[in-house]
C-alpha cells in the first residue's frame, strides 16, 4: 500500500504531465509565423495595373487580402497583433487605389500627388511591420 505521500507526488506529476500535453498541442510560434508570411506574400502575386480602370481590379484583391489576413486563428499575442496592424495596411492600400483609379479616370493630378503619397508612407508602413515580424519570428 502506498503512502499519502507517495499518492501526493503521483498526482502532481500526473498533474504536470497533463498540463504539458496540453501545452504542446498548440501550435507552434513558427507555425503560426508561417501562417502569417503565407499570406503576407500573396502580395507578391498581384500584378501592376495597365490604366486607370484595372485599379478596381487590384483594389479588390488587396481588400481580399486584407479580409484574409484578418481571418487568421492564431494564438500568439504579437502575432495576433501583427496580423490587425497588417490588415489594417492592406485595407487601407485598397482603398488607396480605388481613389487612384478614380482621381486617374478624372485626370486630377492634386488629387493623385496627395494619394501617392500617402500610398508611399502606407508601403514603408508595411516594409517596416514586415521587418518586426521577420525579426520575431526568426528568435527563438
Amino acid at each position: 500500500m502506498l503512502s499519502w505521500f507517495t499518492y501526493r507526488r503521483l498526482s502532481i506529476a500526473i498533474a504536470a504531465f497533463i498540463t504539458f500535453s496540453f501545452y504542446g498541442c498548440g501550435e507552434s510560434r513558427i507555425a503560426q509565423c508561417h501562417k502569417l508570411n503565407k499570406v503576407a506574400n500573396k502580395t507578391k502575386n498581384i500584378t501592376p495595373p495597365k490604366n486607370a480602370k484595372e485599379f478596381e481590379r487590384i483594389a479588390d484583391d488587396i481588400a481580399n487580402l486584407s479580409e484574409e489576413m484578418q481571418a487568421l486563428k492564431l494564438e500568439d499575442p504579437k502575432l495576433q497583433d501583427f496580423r490587425s496592424r497588417l490588415a489594417s495596411v492592406y485595407s487601407e492600400s485598397a482603398q488607396a487605389a480605388r481613389e487612384i483609379g478614380k482621381a486617374s479616370s478624372a485626370n486630377k493630378q492634386s488629387e493623385l500627388d496627395r494619394i501617392t503619397k500617402e500610398t508611399k508612407a502606407n508601403g514603408d508602413r508595411e516594409g517596416k511591420l514586415i521587418g518586426e515580424i521577420n525579426q520575431y519570428c526568426a528568435a527563438p
